[in-house]
């Protein structure tokens, strides 16, 4: 039977699901003083370590080495069990109304894969079928400039065509995209693409990408800017409406299912 680090019956075998499920609550984990034990100095190195040699020695009711967890959990998956072929950058300005974000990263998604369908001549997606994104917020250092570091993986690959590869094809697409969707929400909003390959010579490993992209992930970012960086990752196969798609499929977001679905808890079982 395999528990939820990875652990199969004594033996260890490569890690596939993790799943961090109790929700994290700040009110419960205070010291009897009243004060809150600062972010964990548990090391990415400790984790690795622990979650193959003694998964057991990870489970914890301490709000903030849970959140430890779950970010290494989460960087593990997108470093070795994630395969995504892309780095998406969406930038939304000035503290965006969460509806609209929301809106706007499920259109986006749906969108991608539309264009997938009429650009390949297909008659439908199935769901199994369509693109996989991993959306993580990022607030800066006002916590106010929000974007999303989105991991996309393509289950089905574009047909390249008139493009000059299969970047610039999907570059043009987001350009599109983008400026239909600035003037249907009155908003402005910004991207950039990078393919796997680039991201990591830019970044000068895999690693380095990915702690890009999760360093808000920390107990005191939440304290500090007020936004919960763990509830607002999504999921696209998790979070996102999620239908096959044919021609017929809208477009347009006021036409769209644009609700994200109800988290249990903080990214639960995010990765089965």
């Amino acid at each position: 039977m395999r528990n939820k680090f990875g652990k199969n019956n004594g033996k260890v075998k490569k890690q596939e699901s993790i799943n961090i499920s109790e929700e994290y609550k700040m009110e419960s984990n205070k010291k009897g003083n009243g004060s809150f034990i600062k972010d964990s100095n548990t090391t990415r190195q400790d984790y690795d370590t622990k979650v193959f040699s003694n998964p057991s020695a990870l489970r914890t009711s301490n709000v903030y080495k849970q959140q430890s967890f779950t970010k290494y959990a989460l960087q593990y998956y997108l470093e070795n069990t994630f395969k995504w072929d892309y780095f998406l950058v969406v930038t939304f300005g000035n503290r965006p109304q969460k509806v609209d974000v929301d809106k706007t990263l499920i259109a986006s998604h749906l969108r991608l894969d539309r264009w997938i369908l009429g650009n390949n001549k297909l008659t439908t997606i199935n769901i199994n079928d369509r693109s996989k994104w991993v959306a993580i917020p990022e607030y800066g250092d006002c916590g106010k400039q929000l974007h999303y570091n989105i991991f996309i993986k393509l289950e089905i690959k574009p047909e390249i065509k008139t493009y000059k590869n299969e970047w610039d094809s999907l570059r043009q697409t987001f350009k599109n995209m983008y400026r239909e969707l600035s003037k249907e929400l009155g908003e402005r909003i910004e991207f950039e693409l990078r393919d796997r390959a680039y991201s990591i010579r830019t970044y000068g490993t895999i690693d380095r990408v990915i702690n890009y992209s999760t360093k808000e992930m920390r107990m005191s970012n939440i304290q500090k800017n007020g936004v919960d960086t763990f509830e607002q990752t999504y999921f696209s196969w998790k979070d996102f409406p999620q239908s096959p798609i044919n021609r017929r499929t809208p477009k347009k977001i006021k036409k769209l299912d644009t609700k994200m679905r109800p988290k249990v808890g903080a990214l639960d079982k995010f990765m089965s």
